[in-house]
């Protein structure tokens, strides 16, 4: 079921189905807690409702629960440690840092990233080795330490090219995740051409299914064009985004959509920007129709 919920999540944003997850979670757990009895669960259970738990950490933060999101993915390294299963350990701890550096905590998210990586080499997984360094690669951009960042993105680079292919969730990690991660660190860098570069690649090999992350790679394209003075293509961008915002419940790309009306409401009278501002507002307005947000 993991791989179920993963999958929705791609598609349609977390938010809308973190309360489903949360019962069954909540569900499986009793029921396997009730099966063992006082004897400890195996580690396969273990590594099960960990699975479960990280989930609902990333569904936690779609859904604007900061708090919660750590909650669950602290369960989900406790009991992948307790499972002697440092691949789950090393993806959740990443997870808790790309949290951090979201939320403005730097040191916070380097120390997370290192922590992550100590796990990581225990596992002995290119796919893992490529997911968890890229994201040190990022807390290192953010943190103003360059060489290293683009050490560590090169290794995530080379750790990919030679991990053999999977799929599902925990297993997998697509193309167009390390381009993303990608242009992220050369942003942070200060080299925006590289990275519209990147997330432009990106774009052309993500699954056409996976709005959400399309919606946002449009999102953060756009907002590198406006700085960059490229009008035009950031208001493509920008309705692109547009387009997948409808069929996404996620915190993140209402935040998005939150810095597109404020950075385009500086040039309202270009008509294309009127005509974009005055989508905004009307799936804006559906949007707390519909959901109360």
């Amino acid at each position: 079921m993991a791989g179920v919920y993963a999958d929705m999540a791609l598609r349609h944003g977390g938010a809308g189905f973190r309360a489903m997850l949360a019962t069954y979670t909540r569900d499986t757990s009793a029921t396997q807690a009730a099966c063992h009895g006082d004897a400890p669960l195996p580690a396969e259970v273990q590594v099960g409702v960990a699975q479960l738990a990280h989930l609902l950490g990333a569904m936690s933060v779609d859904s604007g629960y900061p708090a919660l999101a750590q909650d669950y993915f602290v369960i989900a390294v406790r009991l992948a440690d307790e499972a002697h299963h440092p691949s789950l350990s090393a993806i959740t701890l990443r997870e808790l840092s790309a949290q951090a550096l979201d939320h403005g905590f730097g040191p916070l998210g380097l120390q997370l990233a290192e922590r992550s990586w100590q796990r990581a080499i225990q596992s002995e997984c290119a796919t893992i080795r490529s997911f968890v360094l890229v994201q040190r690669g990022h807390a290192h951009a953010m943190n103003g330490d360059r060489s290293q960042a683009l050490r560590d993105l090169r290794a995530a680079e080379a750790h990919h090219d030679g991990a053999s292919q999977r799929h599902g969730p925990f297993r997998s990690y697509p193309q167009a995740g390390l381009l993303y991660r990608r242009g992220q660190i050369l942003e942070a860098l200060g080299e925006p051409r590289a990275a519209i570069e990147a997330w432009q690649s990106a774009l052309s090999s993500r699954d056409p299914s996976h709005r959400r992350q399309l919606g946002l790679t449009r999102a953060r394209l756009a907002e590198v064009c406006l700085r960059s003075r490229r009008m035009d293509a950031a208001c493509a961008h920008w309705s692109n985004f547009l387009d997948h915002y409808p069929y996404v419940r996620s915190d993140r790309m209402d935040r998005a959509l939150a810095v597109m009306r404020t950075q385009l409401g500086h040039h309202r009278l270009v008509p294309e920007v009127a005509e974009l501002l005055s989508r905004a507002r009307i799936l804006s307005g559906l949007r707390r129709k519909s959901f109360g947000g």
